[in-house]
């Protein structure tokens, strides 16, 4: 073993390497500490890492972590080790973002609402990184959206539902070639 991680109150529901390898992060779904970034190597905490997400996604170069805050994603810069922007998730949403994803060359960011009892379907968003524009609104899924996955190409985004349904969306017209 080369390290016991020992930070949060309650079960760990979620743990994610980033791409390099050199972060982990926790999160546990109840108790104080909801989540804590690790330093691989030291096996020590990051302590100004965001503690409220219930999701997290690494971009593929490793150097953003997105968040998933109250009402708004947040962008998390590693190396410098705080909020380097915000995108406010719309007043006329559908609920509260869950769950995150970037694509595979990491302009684009996808993020899953959880359901709400006024809510008939989930909104899958798709952000563009660099300006935090909605590029666009997806609606399929009758309840929570559970993940999200980018195909290795970027043309496909599949989104798994607690409705026992999984959606696979074009994203061709969207994200350019």
């Amino acid at each position: 073993m080369l390290h016991q991680l020992k930070a949060h109150p309650s079960w760990i529901y979620v743990i994610t390497f980033s791409p390099n390898e050199k972060q982990l992060v926790s999160i546990s779904f109840y108790g104080g500490t909801k989540s804590r970034m690790w330093d691989v190597e030291s096996g020590e905490a990051i302590e100004a890492f965001p503690n409220r997400t219930p999701h997290i996604a690494f971009s593929p170069c490793s150097t953003i972590a997105a968040c998933c805050g109250e009402n708004e994603i947040l962008l998390w810069d590693i190396e410098r080790r705080e909020i380097v922007k915000t995108i406010p998730h719309p007043e006329d949403s559908w609920g509260p973002l869950y769950v995150l994803a970037f694509s595979p060359c990491g302009r684009y960011l996808a993020s899953g609402t959880w359901w709400d009892v006024w809510m008939d379907k989930m909104a899958i968003r798709l952000w563009e990184v660099e300006s935090g524009e909605n590029i666009v609104t997806f609606l399929g899924h009758s309840s929570d959206i559970q993940d999200l996955a980018f195909s290795p190409d970027g043309t496909l985004l599949a989104s798994g539902g607690f409705d026992k349904t999984i959606l696979l969306w074009d994203m061709t017209p969207y994200i350019g070639s």
